[in-house]
């Protein structure tokens, strides 16, 4: 998987005819099901696939005052999204001039012209440019021939619709079972071992305080854990 810092950073000669594109904030398992339909359907046509993901998630940028907490780093996301046989990742550094393209402007000239897209994967809620003004309906208008749009139907485990909104949930309550159940594994986070207050070493039972560098942590409480080291998993 070749790591691409932004659309205009993608050599004139590459192209990405199968394409998901998306926060994939989580990279659950609504996720995961596009990704793994898309590359499928790619290599059965001997074509390159890829995502176009955003950095920052564009709310950060559009309305920091509501931006939910990122679920993964983006470290996190890279290191989620190698297990798909994705050709290309492009990571579009988001700002207010990207969030200003109008929803044809992204379509005929980042899409169609630029990737060279064939056919667009997205989710059943996707939304886009200006204002947030592109739809699906917008996307499907512009379908020919050349430039086809799966649109991916909500996915469902255990009867819950698969969400990140619904994982932030489950974490900020301490559900952390209800997350992995959406994310399809644990959840994780990383960072250094910190000094805490000692509480649990007076009950018999030493636990171990993360300073971490994730904006989201489940709800504050005492979690059993696996501690993957550079040594390996413990």
């Amino acid at each position: 998987m070749e790591l691409i810092n932004g659309i205009e950073s993608l050599s004139e000669d590459i192209k990405v005819p199968y394409l998901a594109i998306g926060n994939y904030d989580g990279v659950h398992a609504g996720h995961q099901s596009i990704l793994k339909k898309m590359v499928k359907k790619a290599k059965s046509k001997g074509e390159k696939a890829g995502l176009l993901t955003f950095e920052p998630h564009p709310t950060k940028i559009t309305v920091p005052d509501l931006a939910p907490s990122i679920i993964t780093p983006l470290g996190k996301k890279i290191e989620l999204l190698t297990a798909f046989d994705l050709d290309y990742l492009i990571i579009q550094p988001f700002n207010m001039e990207f969030a200003a393209i109008s929803p044809a402007s992204f379509i005929e000239e980042k899409l169609v012209s630029r990737l060279g897209v064939k056919r667009l994967y997205v989710g059943y809620d996707f939304t886009f440019g200006h204002m947030r003004s592109g739809s699906i309906e917008v996307l499907q208008s512009y379908q020919s021939e050349d430039f086809q749009v799966q649109v991916e139907a909500p996915v469902k485990v255990n009867s819950l619709l698969v969400s990140s909104t619904k994982i932030r949930a489950f974490l900020m309550e301490g559900h952390v079972y209800g997350a992995q159940l959406l994310l399809q594994r644990p959840f994780s986070i990383s960072g250094h071992v910190a000094v805490g207050v000692g509480r649990g070493r007076q009950l018999g039972f030493p636990t171990a305080n993360i300073d971490t560098i994730n904006e989201l942590v489940p709800r504050p409480g005492v979690y059993a854990c696996r501690l993957k080291l550079p040594e390996g998993m413990f």
